[in-house]
């Protein structure tokens, strides 16, 4: 007997998990071309499938759950994957932009209730007035990288960053001729970025969290614009007195307090704990009831 792909997405929950090995789970992603996607697609052992492709194959696959990593633009598109009957996981990533007004989270929320709501930091509940969720914060591979090797002074992670981000790294090349930009990364893999990193001092990124912990994993001082408080990040007051920050990160570099400081992250944002969090998120939001 067949079934509809909505039929199909009622049932699957149904059949016993335990048969199931997570690579037989279909996650339909919310995939941007961010760093974060190349580290899921390549340290998640899931099925993943774009999004780009759900309205070619809805009539012939069924997903078990759906992954967007952006609430505010989720809201929008919603009612599509609820109709289909596609249970739903929503990251909270970033704090929410200043733009974004007490009554638009409270909307937001109110959209969002029957979401699973997974928030990187302890500190995006109060700000996002997330109600119910879980706390998962990232895993970040162990680089394993040798500090004593020479690297070039300076790359500018600007994925996305438009011409801002090639007008800063013009600033910043005329101050540090052998500087690197990281701009286009869909031909990249997660261990393609992470080896481009490991080749500088120092990393100058924008918002995203994320960026910040790989690139200081990967044995780099970080200037950024990220709220993110780690040891090793400092925050961009002035993006045009960055060059007098990059030269003062490179002047009190410390190969010892750089080692330390990578061996504190790994700990502290350990991979196998994050794999496993999302792993059973997984497994337990197919389980519990549907709710449209």
């Amino acid at each position: 007997m067949s079934y509809s792909p909505i039929m199909q997405n009622i049932i699957r929950p149904l059949v016993s998990l335990s048969n199931r090995d997570i690579r037989d789970i279909n996650v339909l992603y919310d995939y941007t071309n961010s760093i974060f996607d190349k580290f899921v697609s390549q340290y998640l052992d899931i099925s993943f499938v774009h999004k780009e492709v759900y309205s070619s194959t809805r009539e012939i696959l069924s997903y078990d759950i759906y992954w967007d990593n952006n609430p505010v633009e989720y809201i929008s598109n919603l009612h599509e994957y609820k109709s289909q009957h596609i249970s739903d996981i929503v990251f909270f990533h970033e704090y929410p932009e200043a733009v974004l007004k007490k009554e638009d989270k409270f909307l937001l929320q109110n959209r969002l209730q029957g979401s699973l709501q997974i928030y990187t930091n302890e500190s995006f509940k109060g700000s996002w007035s997330i109600q119910n969720g879980r706390h998962i914060p990232y895993g970040i591979p162990n680089a394993k990288i040798d500090l004593a090797q020479p690297r070039k002074s300076i790359v500018l992670m600007s994925i996305g960053g438009g011409k801002s981000g090639e007008l800063l790294y013009s600033h910043i090349k005329s101050h540090f001729p052998d500087a690197t930009i990281i701009q286009n990364i869909s031909n990249m893999s997660y261990d393609d970025i992470a080896n481009i990193l490991q080749q500088h001092y120092v990393c100058v990124t924008f918002r995203k969290s994320f960026d910040c912990l790989v690139a200081l994993s990967c044995g780099c001082d970080v200037l950024s614009s990220s709220s993110l408080s780690e040891n090793g990040i400092v925050h961009i007051e002035d993006f045009n007195k960055i060059h007098l920050m990059i030269e003062s990160c490179l002047r009190d570099r410390n190969n010892e307090i750089v080692k330390q400081r990578i061996s504190d992250l790994i700990k502290k944002y350990d991979l196998e704990i994050f794999q496993n969090e999302i792993y059973n998120t997984i497994r337990d939001r197919i389980r519990k009831p549907f709710i449209l």
